[in-house]
C-alpha cells in the first residue's frame, strides 16, 4: 500500500512538530515516533477506521490530539 501525505497535511504535520518539540525538548521526536506508528496501523489494517467520507479515513493517535 502507498500512503501519501497531502501538501497541506505534509505542512500541518511539520507545524505540529516544531510546536511540540518547541514546548519541550524531545516531545517533537516522541510526536514523530507517534505518527509513524499510526501510519503502520494504517497500512496494516487499511480499512479498519472511521470513514469520514468515500476516500478518507480517520486513524487516531494514542498521545497526541
Amino acid at each position: 500500500m502507498k500512503v501519501e501525505f497531502a501538501e497541506v497535511a505534509m505542512r500541518e504535520y511539520c507545524d505540529a512538530f516544531d510546536y511540540y518539540d518547541g514546548a519541550k525538548t524531545g516531545l517533537g521526536r516522541e510526536f514523530r515516533d507517534e505518527i509513524g506508528k499510526a501510519m503502520a496501523r494504517i497500512v496494516e489494517f487499511p480499512l479498519a477506521w472511521s470513514k469520514l467520507s468515500i476516500r478518507t479515513r480517520r486513524c487516531l493517535t494514542n498521545r497526541f490530539p
